[in-house]
């Protein structure tokens, strides 16, 4: 009997440290970092993620495209814990040149607890069906309630410019006075040329 409770405990114990290992990474293992993408995909491509208000992520950064003519594809992958959240599609011109990327992502979920923020993967394939990941930030600290206003990337690509967060409530009223201001000044005016 005492032999069973042994047994019954290490077996325990053993299951509570797979579970704890499996939660250390926000995707679970099975793709292969810094391979060269398939038909289809990126050849390779570089990221850079800056976590605005803690609760958006403003992604930029560059891929290599193979001369195959036409457009070829990647996606930009939101893992938590081994859960898929969402993916960012990207296509870009298969024209053998290097091209910029900018994207911005909210995180609307809390994130879990297990492994340290959220895992973001620039890949060849939306979702489950990536198999080649080619850069990765696997702790993204996305674990704030949006308090601030979105960033917003430069268009057509290029260094991402997060907007200024303030009050929305606070601006409002500013520019609420400002053309107050202006429309007294105007009557004012008015009222003097008048005379």
């Amino acid at each position: 009997m005492r032999m069973k409770k042994i047994v019954g405990l290490v077996m325990g114990c053993a299951v509570a440290m797979l579970a704890s290992a499996s939660g250390m990474a926000n995707k679970p293992a099975g793709t292969t970092e810094g391979v060269t993408g398939g038909a289809g995909t990126i050849l390779d491509g570089t990221m850079n993620v800056q976590i605005v208000n803690g609760c958006y992520a403003l992604i930029e950064g560059v891929v290599n495209t193979p001369n195959t003519g036409g457009t070829v594809g990647a996606a930009l992958n939101f893992w938590d814990d081994g859960n898929f959240l969402t993916s960012i599609p990207l296509t870009f011109a298969a024209n053998g040149s290097a091209q910029s990327y900018c994207q911005v992502y909210q995180q609307l979920v809390p994130v879990l607890q297990g492994a340290a923020g959220v895992g973001i993967y620039l890949e060849d394939a939306e979702g489950l069906a990536s198999i080649q990941t080619f850069a990765s930030v696997g702790d993204a600290d996305l674990s704030n309630i949006c308090t601030g206003p979105a960033p917003v990337c430069v268009a057509g690509g290029g260094p991402a410019v997060p907007l200024p967060t303030g009050n929305r409530i606070g601006f409002a009223l500013l520019v609420f006075l400002l053309v107050g201001a202006a429309g007294f000044w105007i009557a004012r005016r008015r009222s003097a040329l008048a005379r």
